[in-house]
């Protein structure tokens, strides 16, 4: 689920923010055990380039819309500089470029640049920051990562953004990845790597209804659902850090019961 998070539109342009956050890419030992989740979240800007008609305009055959794929820790850096009004002092009047890319089907490399500059005026006042995504044919930087594109862009959206709606879509996205990253990390799984050891995750379909405590503690013998409150928030606090897989089980099984009684049941 991708949410909208902000959205500015204007006679030229339109640009809108939104965040896929929950994203991990697994990584798995030679059992199969999930070892560890890669985090690849991201923050997505949408632009569409319009005409004098109000309507989004072509170019190379191609409509002038695109998005652009930022890291939420990138983003967080960015907008945070854009709301203390930081953002020059940081990055220079020419901005800053954040590079990425995808691979076809056919194996073919898309480059994607989005670049975020200040408009200064003939007063040095900050009037706007100007958003650009360009795609074209991609080749890998020297390092191996990322991407730049190979001569010109096949294709480029652009949004001018003033300075008080920069602003608001900072402290937007700011708040919003706060919030989200809070969530998360009471949720049991934060917008973070996560390791899990060479045992593996515990997976959520392994977690049993009326899930028994087998290990030497004052739980014992009894049943996570039938704890009462405390003993279920002392149980979890106790259990929260260890690397032993099967205290990560009962970790795992006490998160489910305080979202049950929460009503945040998954």
């Amino acid at each position: 689920m991708n949410i909208k998070i902000f959205l500015s539109i204007t006679k030229k342009s339109a640009i809108d923010v939104s965040a896929s956050l929950h994203k991990y890419e697994e990584k798995r030992n030679m059992e199969g055990k999930v070892v560890e989740e890669v985090y690849r979240g991201k923050i997505i800007f949408s632009i569409t380039q319009k005409g004098n008609d109000g309507k989004a305009t072509y170019m190379n055959g191609r409509k002038r819309y695109l998005n652009g794929f930022m890291d939420k820790s990138t983003a967080k850096v960015i907008f945070k500089s854009i709301a203390d009004d930081t953002f020059v002092t940081k990055f220079g009047k020419g901005g800053i470029q954040d590079f990425g890319g995808s691979e076809t089907e056919d194996g073919q490399l898309r480059a994607r640049i989005l670049t975020i500059t200040p408009h200064i005026n003939e007063e040095n006042r900050l009037t706007h920051y100007i958003f650009e995504i360009q795609e074209g044919r991609g080749e890998k930087n020297r390092l191996g990562i990322g991407a730049k594109i190979s001569g010109k862009p096949d294709v480029t959206a652009k949004s001018w953004v003033s300075y008080i709606e920069a602003q608001k879509m900072a402290v937007e996205l700011l708040d919003y990845i706060q919030a989200q990253e809070i969530v998360s990390t009471f949720n049991g799984k934060p917008l973070h790597t996560i390791k899990y050891g060479k045992e593996g995750r515990v997976d959520i379909q392994e977690l049993t209804p009326n899930f028994t405590i087998e290990l030497e503690s004052k739980f014992k013998g009894e049943k996570i659902a039938d704890l009462s409150d405390n003993d279920l928030e002392y149980l979890i606090s106790k259990t929260k850090k260890h690397e032993d897989n099967k205290i990560k089980g009962i970790y795992l099984h006490a998160i489910e019961e305080k979202k049950k009684r929460a009503g945040m049941s998954l």
